[in-house]
């Protein structure tokens, strides 16, 4: 696929210090595979992922938690609880909550001994709460008005009877399935307006009191047990059977309605322990046949499913009367989704629903023109109860056709009307439910169920509405916007009767919109006749997550006392910008306190982005300079609701607002639920919640409690205006922006912006947009804003005008800067239904454009001005090794209180041969060894191969394997025609002719410098590196066996030779010395045949014995010597450290000749007089198995492997199965590293290889480099590796910090390698001052050690280039093969300096006569101890962080780019495993990122890269390309090439 690069702009403003982390978040993951469509009814949610054992989540709006966003809860008064209001009846008083009887909802009162319910349960959060400036608040906090007085003695319209004889609403069904048997209670109209079912008040009751009696007779159910109902929305009817049914059986109801998967059912009948669920027919088939879809999935135990449409109807039988209803406290638990996806259940009493019932109809009631009920008269004159033993009328609730009469619907027997409630809210829960189900039985109306999609189709709304004389309509704004947009033409108008009877328009909604109220009233009511629609149009406010009750709507009712002289003309300054002239501002006229006064408000959007409310102007002036800049038009709801107290207080304090300041509305009254279900602190903190007022005598916040239960938090933020309510939105559809004072860092202030006003600029000012949601993210502890906007267009160059149109707009008409602006397809953005509505989700689509799966065509990022919280270091010049960043270090850690990080480990006094005895350090090379074991040990076995079938080859004695060497050596000194000190490169598999000529080699002075056999599948890339080392060396000629001269005598590998040689004519082909050839022969080695020693001059201390080829991951080539005492010295160290043995085999397999391979091939088998078992690594690619079955077969104790080798075995075709070995002989599982320590991998695995018996103890790290093959191990140490947890910001500042997950989610786990080998010594030095680091800091790990390798004078350039300040990547790019496989520059000799710029460097202050070598690696040493190690005593381990090669500095700061690299491939599912490349380009930070398919959400991908770099690296990436398959370039063993990388993407060839 075509790469993808965008450029972040990373230009940013510095700010002092780094900041602290945000707790971590929490949300739903998507729908899994079990769905429940058959349930979903047009509903979609993101479902929660919870725990069937009980656990559930916080209920939390939006992107912080709740508690963080409240705050714990006040404490209690001091003097106890204040004494209940008087305006309170004792019938409807909201007490704070007692146990519920036979109910396991607990009093929500906070005891120092409860947990937090959480998934999975956590302590509560320890959060401060804000402090309160006392000095601002005392004496000008708004307290709340009195709440509004109704009349107690209500009686029903249509009967007269009083409604305070009810003791429960199913004594008011009852009441009306008696009196009003043949009247109207519901009915149900489908998509295309026909009307599919309807109920009379008799059948409905009937069928309630059958399901009850059927519970009552068929299970043993206590009183108060919850009971399940699961209906579609389709089936309302049988729902409100249902439901009506089991309270009449003194059941708890728990609906269960918007629900994606089959285990949100189970879990809510599960936590609610519901023993008996309600269904219909259609609907178990339905879920039995998803079941059955999916195995492994059944039906929830204990809970028996019951068929309610299939039961029928009951009366009792002659001579018997109705049954008494005994009810628990708790009616019914609603569950429903908050905007995030959490399930939460709401525990509604049966005063709880009488009591907001009788509100809300004293509220409609109040109406002066309605035209329904009737004038007070005899209660029950014109009604006779039916008796229980009259004949029914049938009745078919199915029947398609259409009422016979509009009277009988309507009209009861003696001509009073009943009020026709339309509506197409959702039925089953919140506010659709308590005016539909609810509210239709308490005011005995006729309730129409209209699905939602009526409104689609012009003219079939109205056409039901005037059909039916709808005296009462419910809707929302989408479905009003749907009918504005879908009305009839003039052309297409049908003269039709005018809807007069409409009464009022009740629109659902979170905030007022004025001008759609307008249009819709003038436009649409008035097109129909509806009298009076401006005041017909009545928006309300309801809380969906608190049980659906409603704050705020007009009415008829009186006002509150005191709201006849609010004034909203007070004055006060304002916190920023220059104050107004005097007399410049016009005051704005009034409203009249009536409580069905239309409200509107335009206000200072300066002011309420300072979170004040300033009131320009109202009524029509309000309307008409709605459109200037600066303003924001608004409406209010009305007062609230009667019997309600509210107040308005600051989220984040909890103390009371002062007057015309936007806060949280907290509302009391007797219609609130109680809490949540089984959620007592959540419950006490949320619908119990004190606000604090400041008193102006003490000056001392106290706890303000004017009601008994305290105040419920709705989430909604808004203010009172005249004492009515305005809301601007939720908490969380506040964006807050920090405002940069340069003059004042220290004062830290916000902009609040509101995404509904946002939202509304962007499709109103810009052309081009269908819609548009807008929300923040939370990265790196800033607010950054964002808009996703969808349009049909798709050319880029369109694309980027709108969003460069979008930014201007955002900033000219609000001064909001921008984040970053999304621009997708239209109706590709996450949608929820609401109301069987598809609206944009808003929470959903921020968690989907963090997690980078949104669809989306253009991206616009603008960090400039958004972006501050960037760190930056103590020396943006010098870096983390500069002198101020030391001098900073120095006065945050005091060096008197510190310890220099050095250790060291001495050699033994004398390395003994067990067999013998025999001194070993006194030979002074592996050869002399080789001849002595050939006489002492002349039959013990040297030598054995392995094929490729994992079949051991005859093995080889020492004897034997000596006279081949004397073959071999006599073989090529008679046909070479070498000298002492002559190199010869040797080309061989691994093998005993390998081990054999190089001996000889020895034997014979020269220097063999080993190379691994050309691979048949990388023959061009390996025949490459081959000739350009042939052609540094100026050898034109290999020694090998037939292997080899097979190999280069091949047609393929001949091409390859002369496309490398060239167009040169004197150039020729190298020849191959194959030592199969050399005859045998008898005499062995010594005396005998003469070979019995290395010349002396190749004894010499700085004559090489060998040259070492070693390759950079990104192939470049490094030439090193080793002297025969050096050899020497790491055999000894290994014999020590790995207490090698006599006799016990050594397994030799690895990728390459040099160090530590050379090693476990020639040399430790024949130093300690043990059999080496050779295995070529071609033959471990093929089948990784035979090294396993070798190294189980010949019982080796060590083992010797590394993290491509264990990747090759586990991801072959065939991989192997660790459960089939037994590896309790292995007492050292080698894992060598010449880096960091992957520690998933070594957890991994420890849990892989435990099924092998391999103890964790005995998987040991090594750090090996290309100067020391082992510099140190955890070899023999018996414990388990010490993993610590540092924090990356103290890491980047060059200090080691301690931290855990917890405290720092930034971190990153880093494990020790061991200590130092004997006769090693370790330091961690400071590479620009050259000076011994102090503890708790990080440095470069030099080496002093008789071990170390020499310097090759063809590499001393590349050694002394490795080591600048600027990375290796960036100065050498240039300097690789297009091909990527070699460095044409090596060959060229460097200075004396370059050599002694890594080679014999002394500390600077320390001791002269040690020399060390420098590593290039960056690490810390750390004191460990434990009583089972070392004696207690502290040890120091060696922690290896990384090559400073390949480090980069941004903005004084050194970063890892393995770090980076693993945030972006753990920030998104579709980031290839180990697919990343982060390096410097010019200063400029790049990240390539290959995906795993290209599919459409590659654009929000980067999004993701960049937040998850952001804020846990805490810099802006500058470019982030996106890239398919093979792209990214690796070596052949998955390392990667960020080299080659870097060389393609400046010469944009990548």
């Amino acid at each position: 696929m075509a790469s993808l690069s965008i450029n972040t702009r990373n230009h940013v403003r510095s700010t002092s210090g780094e900041m602290l982390n945000m707790p971590p978040q929490h949300y739903q993951i998507p729908r899994g595979a079990n769905s429940m469509s058959n349930l979903r009814d047009n509903a979609f949610h993101p479902p929660p992922n919870r725990p069937m054992n009980g656990g559930h989540d916080l209920h939390h709006r939006g992107p912080r938690p709740m508690m963080e966003r409240y705050g714990p809860p006040p404490p209690p008064p001091a003097g106890g609880q204040v004494p209940p209001s008087p305006a309170y009846d004792d019938m409807y008083r909201r007490a704070r909550p007692k146990t519920f009887q036979n109910s396991p909802v607990s009093p929500p009162v906070a005891n120092a001994n409860d947990n937090m319910p959480w998934r999975p349960q956590v302590n509560l959060p320890n959060i401060e709460r804000p402090k309160i400036n006392v000095e601002e608040l005392a004496g000008k906090q708004m307290l709340p008005l009195e709440p509004r007085s109704i009349l107690e003695q209500a009686v029903d319209e249509s009967t007269m009877t009083p409604m305070n004889r009810f003791a429960s609403i199913m004594e008011v069904l009852r009441f009306r399935g008696l009196y009003m048997a043949n009247a109207k209670a519901f009915s149900v109209v489908d998509i295309k307006g026909r009307e599919t079912a309807s109920w009379t008040w008799e059948k409905l009751h009937g069928r309630a009191e059958k399901i009850s009696q059927t519970i009552l007779e068929k299970t043993q159910l206590r009183r108060g047990s919850r009971v399940a109902l699961v209906y579609r929305k389709s089936e309302i009817m049988d729902f409100l059977a249902a439901f009506y049914g089991c309270m009449m059986a003194g059941m708890t109801a728990v609906p269960i309605n918007v629900i994606e998967e089959f285990a949100e059912m189970t879990y809510i009948l599960n936590y609610t322990k519901a023993e008996l669920a309600l269904t219909t027919e259609y609907n178990h088939k339905a879920l039995s046949k998803d079941l059955a879809m999916h195995k492994g999935v059944d039906w929830p135990l204990g809970v028996a499913w019951w068929k309610t449409d299939t039961l029928g109807s009951w009366h009792p039988k002659k001579k018997e009367g109705w049954p008494d209803i005994e009810l628990p406290d708790l009616a019914y638990i609603e569950y429903s989704k908050s905007p995030n996806g959490e399930l939460k259940g709401v525990a509604v009493s049966h005063r709880t629903m009488l009591s907001q019932c009788h509100a809300i109809k004293q509220s409609l009631g109040a109406n002066p023109n309605r035209s329904c009920g009737a004038t007070p008269s005899s209660p029950t004159s014109a009604f006779t109860p039916r008796s229980a033993t009259e004949p029914k009328t049938p009745s078919t609730p199915t029947q398609p056709a259409s009422p016979p009469s509009r009277r009988s619907s309507t009209t009861l027997p003696d001509g009073k009307k009943t009020d026709v409630v339309l509506t197409w809210l959702e039925p089953r829960q919140q506010v659709g439910f308590v005016l539909g189900g609810l509210l239709g039985v308490y005011r005995g109306s006729h309730t129409i169920f209209i699905h939602s999609g009526v409104t689609d189709t012009p003219g079939l709304w109205a056409h039901c509405a005037q059909r039916y004389r709808a005296t009462t309509a419910l809707g929302d704004y989408e479905g009003v916007r749907e009918l504005l947009r879908f009305r009839p033409t003039e052309g297409s108008k049908r003269d039709a009767p005018p809807l007069s009877c409409l009464e009022i328009f009740l629109i659902d909604a979170v905030m007022v919109k004025p001008m759609l109220d307008l249009q819709f009233a003038n436009e649409f009511l008035g097109d129909l006749g509806v009298p009076s629609p401006q005041q017909v149009v009545v928006p309300m406010s309801s809380l969906p997550e608190h049980g659906g009750m409603i704050l705020s709507m007009r009415d008829y009712l009186v006002f509150p006392r005191g709201a006849d002289v609010i004034d909203f003309g007070f004055e006060y300054e304002l916190p920023r910008g220059p104050l107004p002239e005097p007399g410049t501002k016009r005051r704005p006229q009034g409203y009249s306190p009536a409580s069905n006064t239309i409200c509107h408000y335009l206000l200072d959007r300066g002011a309420l982005k300072a979170n004040m409310i300033q009131v320009l102007a109202t009524g029509e002036e309000a309307i008409s300079r709605a459109s200037e800049r600066g303003v924001v038009l608004v409406g209010a709801f009305g007062y609230a609701m009667p019997r309600a107290t509210l107040a308005i207080v600051d989220p984040e304090t909890t103390a009371l607002c002062q007057p015309n300041r936007v806060g949280e509305i907290w509302i009391d009254s007797p219609s609130i639920a109680f809490g949540f279900w089984e959620l007592p602190k959540h419950s006490q903190s949320i619908f119990h919640a004190l606000p604090l007022i400041v008193p102006v005598d003490t000056m001392i916040p106290e706890v303000y409690d004017p009601v008994p239960a305290g105040f419920l938090r709705t989430g909604l933020l808004g203010g009172l205006i005249e004492g009515r309510v305005v809301i601007f939105g939720l908490y969380e559809d506040r964006i807050q922006q920090e405002i940069v004072d340069l003059v004042h860092p220290e004062i830290v202030e916000f902009d609040y912006h509101y995404t509904a006003d946002l939202s509304n600029t962007i499709l109103d000012r810009i052309v081009g947009f269908t819609s548009c949601i807008s929300f923040e993210c939370f990265v790196n502890n800033e607010h950054l804003p964002v808009i996703c906007a969808e349009t049909p267009r798709s050319q880029r160059v369109d694309l980027i005008k709108l969003a460069d149109f979008a930014k201007q707009a955002m900033m000219d008409y609000h001064g909001l800067r921008l984040y970053c602006i999304a621009i997708a397809p239209t109706g590709s953005l996450p949608r929820a239904f609401k109301n069987g509505k598809r609206v944009l989700h808003p929470v959903l689509c921020r968690k989907m454009f963090e997690l980078g799966r949104l669809r989306l065509m253009h991206i616009h990022t603008s960090v400039d001005d958004t972006i501050f919280n960037i760190s930056f270091g103590d020396d943006t010049t010098g870096g983390i090794w500069g002198v101020e960043a030391l001098a900073v270090r120095e006065a945050a850690l005091p060096s008197h209180a510190r310890m220099v990080q050095f250790s060291c480990c001495d050699y033994p006094k004398e390395v003994l041969d067990e067999k013998t005895k025999i001194n070993l350090s006194h030979f002074t090379s592996l050869a002399e060894i080789l001849v002595w074991r050939s006489v002492m040990n002349q039959d013990e076995i040297a030598f054995v191969g392995v094929d490729n079938r994992g079949k051991d080859t005859k093995g080889l004695t020492f004897r034997k394997f000596g006279a081949k060497v004397v073959s071999i050596a006599n073989y090529i000194e008679k046909r070479g025609g070498f000298h002492t000190g002559d190199k010869v490169v040797l080309l061989f598999p691994n093998g005993i002719e390998f081990a054999a000529t190089v001996y000889a080699c020895w034997l014979l002075g020269l220097v063999p410098i080993p190379v691994q056999m050309p691979e048949a599948a990388r023959l061009h890339e390996d025949i490459t590196l081959l000739m350009g080392l042939l052609a540094e060396l100026k050898v034109t000629h290999l020694i090998g066996n037939t292997a080899t001269d097979d190999l280069m005598k091949q047609k393929t590998t001949l091409i390859h030779v002369k496309a490398c040689i060239g167009p040169r004519q004197d150039a020729i082909l190298p020849t191959v010395f194959n030592v199969s050839k050399a005859p045998k022969m008898s005499k062995n080695l010594g005396k005998e045949s003469g070979y019995i020693a290395p010349p002396q001059a190749a004894l010499a201390k700085t004559a090489p014995a060998m040259v070492f080829v070693h390759y950079s991951t990104d192939m470049r080539r490094t030439l090193v010597k080793v002297s025969h005492s050096a050899l020497m010295a790491q055999c000894r160290a290994q014999k020590v450290q790995c207490r090698l043995k006599t006799g016990r085999p050594i397994l030799s397999c690895w990728k390459t000749f040099s160090g530590i391979g050379l090693l476990y091939s020639c040399g430790l088998g024949v130093y300690a007089g043990a059999p080496t078992v050779m295995l070529q690594y071609t033959d471990f690619s093929t089948s990784p198995h035979i090294y396993f079955e070798a190294l189980e077969r010949h019982g080796v104790r060590d083992a010797l492997l590394n993290y491509a080798m264990l990747e090759q075995a586990t991801n072959t075709s065939e991989p192997i199965t660790p459960a089939s070995f037994n590896f309790t002989g292995v007492k050292n599982f080698l894992l060598n590293t010449e880096g960091r320590p992957r520690t998933e991998v070594n957890q991994a695995i420890e849990r892989k290889f435990a099924q092998s018996r391999l103890e964790p103890t005995v998987i040991n790290a090594m750090f090996g480099h290309m100067i020391n093959p082992m510099v140190t191990t955890r070899s023999y140490m018996n414990i388990e590796p010490v993993r610590l947890h540092l924090s990356l910001k103290a890491l980047r500042r060059g200090t080691v910090q301690i931290t855990t997950e917890q405290e720092d989610p930034t971190g990153v786990w880093v494990e020790d390698s061991g200590i130092p080998i004997c006769g090693t010594t370790v330091a961690i030095v400071n590479p620009e001052t050259r000076e011994i680091c102090l503890s708790r800091e990080i440095g470069e790990i030099w080496v002093s050690s008789e071990a170390n390798v020499q310097s090759y004078q063809g590499a001393a350039r590349e050694h002394g280039r490795s080591f600048s300040n600027a990375s290796p990547l960036t100065v050498e790019a240039s300097k690789i093969l297009p091909n990527g496989t070699a460095d044409k520059a090596t060959s060229e000799p460097g200075s004396p300096s370059d050599l002694n710029s890594r080679y014999n460097v002394t500390i600077a202050g320390g001791d002269t006569r040690i020399s060390y070598v420098r590593t290039g690696e960056i690490g810390f040493l750390w004191n460990y101890s434990k009583d089972t190690f070392n004696g207690g005593k502290p040890t120091s381990l060696l922690f290896v962080l990384g090559s400073i090669g390949e480090t980069f500095e941004v903005n004084g700061l050194m970063h890892f780019p393995k770090d980076i690299e693993g945030t972006i491939e753990r920030c998104h599912p579709n980031v290839a495993p180990n697919g990343s490349i982060v390096f410097q380009a010019d200063q400029a930070v790049v990240c390539v990122v290959q995906v795993r398919q290209p599919d459409v959400t590659v654009v929000n991908l980067t999004m993701s890269v960049m937040h998850q770099v952001l804020e846990k690296h805490q810099f802006m990436p500058d470019v982030i390309a996106i890239v398919g398959e093979g792209v990214l370039t690796k070596n052949r063993f998955g390392e990667k090439q960020r080299g080659k990388m870097l060389s393609l993407f400046m010469s944009a060839k990548m």
